[in-house]
C-alpha cells in the first residue's frame, strides 16, 4: 500500500493503517532514534522513544499532508522526540513539571511548521546522484556520523566531508533560487 493511501486511512483513524506504517517504518525510526540517543540511553529507552514517535504520528495524523512523503515527517518526529527524551534525561525534573502528556507534544507545532521545508529538501535531494543523496540522507535524516557513513560507503572520511559540504552548498543555492532564504527566517 502506498504512503498516500496509508496517510488517508490514518487520517480516518484506522488502526490498521498505523500498524502498516509501524511495520514499514519502525526500523527507519529506530535507526534515527538510536543514532541520536543510542550511546547515552538504554535499549528500553530507545524503544520507548520509537513508540512515542508513532503515538505522536497517530495523535497528529490530521496535520499530515498525504501528497508529501512520509519518511521526512517520521524522521523529524523521531529527532524531536529523541532530543526531548535526552533533554529530560539530562535535566533534573521537579514533580510539578510532570504531566500526562508525551514529552514531545510541545514540539509538534514547530514540527508541523518545518514539515513542508523538510519535504522540499527531501524532494530536491532525491534528484541528486545516488552517492550524494545517500551521504546527505544518512547524515541529516538518519543522524549517522560521517565516520560511519565513510565506512559504509567505502569512501574516505575526507571525501565524505567534501561531498556533504558540496551537497549542502548545492542545496542552499537551489533553495535560494527558489526564493527560500532559510537563514534569515525565524
Amino acid at each position: 500500500m502506498k504512503d498516500k493511501r496509508l496517510i488517508l486511512k490514518l487520517k480516518k483513524n484506522e488502526p490498521k493503517a498505523l500498524n502498516l506504517i509501524i511495520e514499514r517504518y519502525s526500523s527507519y525510526v529506530y535507526t534515527v532514534v538510536r543514532n541520536i540517543i543510542g550511546g547515552y540511553m538504554s535499549e528500553e529507552d530507545i524503544e520507548e522513544v520509537v513508540s512515542d514517535c508513532f503515538v505522536n504520528l497517530w495523535n497528529n495524523s490530521d496535520k499530515i499532508h498525504e501528497d508529501k512523503p512520509l519518511p521526512p515527517y517520521l524522521a523529524a518526529i523521531a529527532r524531536n522526540t529523541a532530543k526531548n527524551k535526552f533533554r529530560s534525561f539530562c535535566n533534573e525534573i521537579s514533580f510539578e513539571e510532570i504531566t500526562d502528556e508525551p514529552a514531545s507534544r510541545d514540539s509538534i507545532p514547530e514540527l508541523i511548521e518545518n514539515y513542508q521545508t523538510l519535504c522540499l529538501i527531501y524532494d530536491i535531494i532525491e534528484q541528486y546522484k545516488s552517492c550524494e543523496k545517500e551521504i546527505f540522507i544518512r547524515y541529516y535524516f538518519y543522524g549517522e556520523r560521517l565516520e560511519d557513513i565513510a565506512q559504509k560507503t567505502g569512501l574516505t572520511l575526507s571525501n565524505c566531508k567534501t561531498r556533504i559540504c558540496r551537497t549542502r552548498k548545492k542545496l542552499k543555492k537551489q533553495l535560494t533560487e527558489m526564493g527560500y532564504d532559510y537563514e534569515t527566517q525565524k
